[in-house]
């Protein structure tokens, strides 16, 4: 009886543990000030500290590579040996003749290799994820919009600007709808932004199905089902 009733307890706590676990809301993969250091222009210091990025100086080219770092694709210097996959885009661009015409944003480049598009811009991915074959926003893709839902509520430097939500799907499924698919999830995370109090008439969805995969990574894989903000 003593041996029944021991097991009875530690079975219920083993469920409650686990009810706990499986109702946690995951954490935000960045903060609003990240944000800020996207679209406004500021980046960390540099400290010696190799496992921090840092801005590289506006047309010093190997500038980067004068510390013993290289340039990533966002134009920031990261230790030789770290991936820069998956950073945030947030560089300013300068336009190039041969792109002009390309519609924004391109694909994004080999990882190392200089952005060529059409227009000055600053851009940054905003980890906001969906559910395969879905406009569904993953728990951990509503955690992250909700931070750049704060940013741009509470940034001054960001309270009048203007952005474009683009969204994309990995490369399974048809052109057709990928295409219907990446509208239907900018204009997801536009509704929740609103939502949350963003200002519609500062927001502009639009959809471009399966292209612009992140450097490094499968064009199947799950984290290029996403929306990138670009600040107009």
């Amino acid at each position: 009886m003593v041996a029944k009733l021991f097991l009875s307890a530690v079975s219920a706590s083993l469920m409650l543990s686990w009810s706990a676990t499986a109702g946690a809301q995951p954490k935000p993969q960045y903060t609003v000030e990240d944000v800020a250091k996207s679209f406004v222009g500021t980046a960390p210091s540099d400290k010696g500290d190799d496992s921090e990025a840092v801005a590289a100086p506006a047309g010093a080219a190997g500038a980067c590579e004068s510390k013993g770092k290289v340039t990533g694709p966002d134009g920031l210097c990261y230790p030789a040996n770290q991936s820069t996959a998956g950073f945030n885009l947030g560089r300013r661009v300068g336009q190039s003749a041969a792109a002009r015409t390309v519609a924004r944003p391109a694909p994004s480049p080999s990882r190392g290799a200089p952005v060529q598009l059409a227009h000055a811009f600053i851009q940054r991915d905003l980890q906001i994820t969906f559910r395969a074959g879905s406009a569904d926003l993953t728990d951990q893709g509503r955690a992250n919009a909700e931070v750049f839902a704060k940013a741009l509520k509470t940034v001054p430097q960001l309270a009048d600007t203007h952005f474009e939500l683009a969204g994309y799907t990995d490369s399974s499924g048809r052109r057709d709808k990928n295409i219907a698919l990446s509208q239907q999830r900018a204009d997801a995370v536009k509704a929740f932004l609103v939502g949350l109090g963003v200002d519609s008439a500062r927001l502009a969805a639009q959809g471009y199905g399966a292209t612009n995969f992140l450097p490094g990574m499968s064009s199947t894989a799950s984290d290029n089902r996403r929306v990138v903000a670009t600040k107009e």
